[in-house]
């Protein structure tokens, strides 16, 4: 299952459904959450003629899309979810080189590819670490290790899927909890559970300057919710964990 949170983005929801519907590996869903948008998105989104797209309204409006990814994974049918932002595109074969990390370990809960971020000016691919050249499953120290290593997270929303019973015990997004950030909040109680299959293969499109972008509307002065995670993590961590 494919989840959308929107809000806001009719200049770019519609692309970026199309590029789910025009998977190599199609997905079973396309739940797209709005978020009382104010232009005419949602309407872009009822109007599509596909059985697959599925649209609910976010009852109470929550920033950051966090509230809108919960609900569609309450609402999604399938047992793997891939978070796509109505901002951004998967390359055709996003979702088939997802499915075989997972035939190649059928054990990991989540996912993950590389992606580039695309400036109005340039792109720019994700950093990954030296271990990440090769397809390899992570335990949370690895993933820690992976991202220390360069300063940037393996995981990025719209180059993942998670199984959605791990998203459960998990605890989901940090709905409530953070206006940003909250997504690599969840990505430390997620590897806890269980490891990541990375593939350096380019899969994603990362659109950084696109229209009503949270990070550019909030500030990153307040302490990250993680750090609260983290320090609850540090309990039961191994030594190289923590």
């Amino acid at each position: 299952s494919v989840v959308m949170p929107l809000y806001n983005k009719a200049a770019h929801v519609c692309a970026a459904i199309e590029s789910a519907l025009s998977q190599v590996f199609p997905p079973h869903e396309i739940v797209v959450i709005d978020n009382r948008s104010t232009d005419d998105g949602r309407e872009r989104v009822a109007a599509m003629a596909d059985e697959r797209v599925r649209l609910l309204d976010l009852p109470t409006p929550g920033p950051g899309g966090y509230a809108g990814r919960n609900m569609g994974t309450h609402a999604a049918s399938g047992d793997w979810i891939a978070f796509l932002d109505a901002d951004d595109l998967w390359q055709p074969d996003h979702l088939a080189v997802l499915a075989e990390s997972i035939k190649a370990d059928p054990s990991v809960r989540a996912a993950a590819t590389r992606f580039d971020h695309v400036f109005e000016d340039r792109v720019q691919l994700q950093r990954i670490a030296p271990e990440l050249e090769q397809a390899c499953s992570l335990d949370l120290a690895g993933f820690l290790a992976a991202w220390l290593a360069v300063r940037e997270c393996p995981m990025w929303t719209g180059a993942i899927a998670i199984r959605r019973d791990t998203l459960f015990e998990a605890g989901l997004f940090p709905e409530g909890r953070a206006v940003r950030g909250g997504d690599k909040d969840l990505w430390l109680r997620v590897l806890a559970k269980g490891r990541l299959r990375y593939d350096r293969r380019v899969t994603a499109v990362f659109h950084r300057d696109s229209d009503n972008k949270v990070s550019k509307s909030t500030t990153t002065l307040d302490v990250p919710c993680l750090v609260e995670t983290a320090r609850a993590m540090l309990a039961e961590a191994t030594g190289r964990e923590a």
